[in-house]
């Protein structure tokens, strides 16, 4: 019993010791293998040095108006008898919008002119009998006072038909037409919209601690979700000197170019003032 012991403790002596031989072998190979091992060299990358500044900006949003905007209104009541214009089209300075009927006013300038022909000839001769002094002052003075009433009153009468044909005030872009032929116009129907596009004012606010860094000329960058990707340049024309007593906000105006007149007055849009560097 003690030999078969005896044996089978060597036995498993001698297997451990195969198993250890064995692993030591994998060991050593592995060791091997890693020192053999080649790595690949590592990439490396070079660039040029390039030197660049961030810009400094106060940022903003504002809303557009028009240089010049105003809604054409008839000055005196009348009757529509004319409308030269179409919606939407540009005009320039002068050109007729509207007529009115004026009728009425001719006729009475007609009538007024008379008046004044006749004044005239009665001043003539009282003029030569004053010079004669065939009568005196005070009927030369009726006489001219009575000649330069006819003519105020056809001034009033010729100034009364020219505000019933309505002239663009300025050169611009017209809106949608508000009146229709024949339409008795009251005094202050407002006709059409008349707006100029180019160039075009960009108002916004900043806190009152920033107005230290604001100067005219000033760059300004404006930015809208109508025209994506799309920034437009101006400069500062205008700052308020007054502060708003309620928000403690300085209002600035912009003047931008708007060749293409995408910007409408009336838009909202992202303001960014350029400091200078």
């Amino acid at each position: 019993m003690k030999k078969k012991i005896f044996f089978t403790v060597i036995g498993l002596l001698l297997l451990a010791g195969g198993i250890s031989g064995v692993k030591a072998l994998q060991i050593k190979k592995m060791i091997d293998q890693g020192k053999a091992m080649t790595f690949p060299p590592e990439v490396v990358t070079a660039t040029q040095v390039q030197k660049s500044s961030w810009e400094s900006t106060l940022n903003a949003v504002g809303s557009l108006t028009a240089v010049q905007g105003v809604t054409i209104a008839a000055e005196l009541p009348g009757k529509v008898v004319r409308i030269a214009f179409e919606p939407g089209t540009k005009v320039q300075a002068g050109d007729l919008l509207l007529k009115q009927d004026s009728t009425t006013e001719e006729a009475q300038l007609r009538s007024a002119e008379a008046q004044i022909a006749l004044a005239q000839n009665n001043f003539n001769r009282i003029e030569q009998l004053f010079n004669r002094n065939a009568i005196s002052r005070a009927d030369y003075d009726n006489a001219d006072a009575q000649l330069k009433a006819n003519r105020a009153q056809a001034d009033a009468i010729r100034t009364a038909i020219a505000k019933k044909n309505i002239l663009a005030p300025f050169s611009g872009q017209l809106g949608i037409r508000l009146v229709n032929l024949g339409e008795i116009l009251k005094e202050g129907t407002a006709i059409v919209s008349l707006q100029t596009l180019n160039p075009i004012f960009a108002n916004f606010q900043l806190p009152q601690h920033q107005l230290g860094q604001l100067k005219l000329g000033y760059l300004v960058r404006i930015t809208s979700d109508a025209l994506p990707g799309e920034a437009i340049d101006g400069k500062i024309s205008a700052i308020n000197p007054q502060v708003d007593s309620a928000t403690r906000n300085i209002s600035i105006q912009a003047t931008l170019a708007n060749t293409q007149e995408h910007l409408r007055p009336g838009m909202f849009v992202d303001v960014q003032v350029v400091l200078p560097g």
